[in-house]
């Protein structure tokens, strides 16, 4: 991946692109920004399954166990040059639920360490495969049990690495993506039987997500075809392997928006507008739509207008920092380690107030 050169900047519009990437629709009074890139996405592709261009690492701290499985690990990076206690981003690695590894990160997050003074916690999960007899293992819910795990260990022994626990972000990039928001929105709902006493009295809740074309929205996902199809059925076991047999309940369980309440916290999410696989018209822009609108912000000031951030980047589902709009990421990222809002109380509106746009012309 390329190293963390002068930042591409794009172009900050509060709009963003229909499915037809055509009518352009303005969202206002909601607290999101949306960067779109100047790039004709008609008939662009993008489709691949990991998000690639990331650095694999040798990190201080290596192979610590969070739970009793063999997948069950994660590696801490540590910043070098400053006291901490350090604030944490729990990462979640793409692979499309069947595959990757804690040792890829992007090095656009990777980049934080050093950068923003914050520790980077890189987990494995367990990872989708399939049985002799044609049957999926480890399907929904069982990797969302493992990132609750993982959260809440991180929390529980922050100490053993003078870490912050009222500083956590949570981030993840297509398969992980999905993960880390899901985790956001819905805190302490997919949580492993098996969990331990000590760890359940852990609150799972964070301070922010970070989210990296990730899918929102299992309602749709399976029509993007190529390896969707595939990989929804893997993920939500669905019969006979056919996404379009999948258990409705289990598809709105697993997507991320109807989960989102007024406690939702600050997100981040991009999306390329080239990406045929996880299209941010059916996946990003639905999904800060309900984030946006569950975090309107009733009797206090809000933090920025930054709290909730759509960027779609020139690029299909490969996403590095030539891409993206870092600025705005590192700003983001400070901005809300700067105001945690997990130990805050927050007055919000009622949720499902709906965002406003004006007439098209």
């Amino acid at each position: 991946m390329h190293e963390h050169r002068a930042h591409r900047r794009t172009t900050r519009r509060r709009v963003t692109i229909s499915a037809a990437f055509g009518a352009m629709v303005a969202l206002l009074a909601t607290g999101v920004a949306i960067f779109v890139s100047p790039v004709a996405a008609a008939g662009a592709k993008g489709s691949d399954v990991a998000v690639h261009n990331v650095t694999a690492v040798s990190p201080p701290v290596a192979g610590v166990a969070y739970g009793p499985r063999p997948e069950q690990l994660l590696d801490v990076h540590l910043p070098t040059s400053r006291p901490g206690p350090f604030p944490v981003i729990i990462y979640m690695h793409s692979g499309g639920w069947k595959a990757g590894s804690r040792a890829f990160i992007p090095d656009f997050v990777l980049q934080q360490v050093d950068r923003a003074g914050l520790a980077v916690v890189s987990i494995d999960y367990r990872l989708v495969t399939t049985a002799p007899d044609g049957s999926f293992v480890n399907s929904f819910p069982v990797p969302d049990q493992d990132v609750d795990r993982a959260i809440r260990f991180v929390k529980a022994h922050a100490s053993t690495w003078n870490l912050d626990p009222t500083r956590v972000l949570i981030a993840g990039a297509s398969a992980g993506g999905h993960l880390a928001a899901l985790a956001a929105a819905a805190p302490g709902v997919f949580v492993d039987p098996t969990l331990p006493a000590d760890l359940a009295l852990i609150s799972p809740r964070v301070d922010g997500v970070l989210d990296f074309v990730g899918v929102s929205d299992f309602t749709t996902f399976g029509q993007a075809g190529g390896w969707a199809p595939d990989l929804m059925s893997g993920f939500l076991d669905c019969p006979a392997a056919r996404y379009e047999l999948c258990d409705p309940a289990k598809v709105a369980a697993a997507s991320v928006a109807p989960h989102v309440g007024d406690d939702a916290p600050p997100a981040f999410l991009a999306y390329g507008v080239q990406d045929s696989l996880v299209a941010p018209a059916t996946q990003g822009v639905p999904l800060a739509l309900a984030w946006a609108n569950a975090r309107e912000v009733s009797g206090r000031t809000p933090i920025t207008t930054q709290d909730v951030e759509l960027e779609q980047a020139d690029c299909g589902h490969n996403v590095e920092a030539i891409n993206l709009d870092m600025t705005a990421m590192e700003a983001w990222i400070d901005t809300i380690l700067a105001n945690p809002s997990s130990t805050t109380t927050l007055a919000r509106a009622a949720r499902g107030r709906p965002v406003t746009a004006p007439p098209l012309h």
